[in-house]
């Protein structure tokens, strides 16, 4: 898509919600611009992907945008969604993940402490065997994304987060085409025992 018509798009949206149009704003956002932040986001991050993924964790939460921008770029091998009881009952992400992710596990926690969420990721970790893990914390509530994180530091696996560099304070939203992933945790990188000593 042509970079002016994307930006055209981008302040419909922002015209939609602004008016308090959220509906319709979110009806317009997959049918005009989500396909083209995939394209965006995987031709600017692509470069920085240096190995394959084998398993990806996925913290979901109410909006599952990040989490089919991750698992597009990653490509992983196997790709295990964890969702809270409140989050598995909302019929318009179950949608997003079936049109975009449609080989992806999904896994309910019973509940949300943090040795649910870590026993949860472990016997993912066993089912899925790799050498190559990373967890995208972007979504979910912030106890699941802490529980993830310490999980990511015991178990050497990378923790990523998509991040955006444009916000419109008005909306409180992340203007779409500013996405990019940050490597938060990387045992390569990080691990203290090495790196900071």
């Amino acid at each position: 898509m042509d970079n002016d018509i994307f930006k055209e798009h981008v302040e419909e949206w922002l015209k939609k919600l602004k008016a308090g149009d959220a509906h319709g704003a979110k009806q317009y956002y997959y049918q005009n611009l989500f396909d083209n932040v995939l394209t965006l986001f995987s031709e600017r991050e692509g470069k920085n992907i240096t190995e394959p993924v084998d398993t990806l964790f996925s913290v979901l939460g109410y909006s599952p945008e990040p989490i089919v921008i991750a698992a597009m770029l990653l490509k992983p091998k196997h790709h295990i969604i964890i969702q809270d009881t409140q989050v598995s009952q909302n019929r318009e992400n179950a949608s997003v993940i079936a049109k975009y992710l449609p080989e992806t596990i999904t896994v309910t926690l019973h509940d949300e402490t943090f040795a649910c969420i870590y026993d949860t990721l472990k016997e993912q970790m066993t089912l899925y065997p790799g050498r190559n893990y990373a967890i995208n914390i972007t979504g979910g509530k912030k106890s699941m994304a802490a529980a993830a994180g310490i999980f990511a530091r015991d178990f050497n696996c990378n923790l990523i987060y998509i991040d955006y560099s444009d916000y419109d304070p008005d909306t409180r939203r992340p203007k779409p085409g500013s996405e990019f992933m940050n490597l938060v945790y990387s045992p390569k990188r990080d691990m203290p025992e090495i790196f900071h000593s």
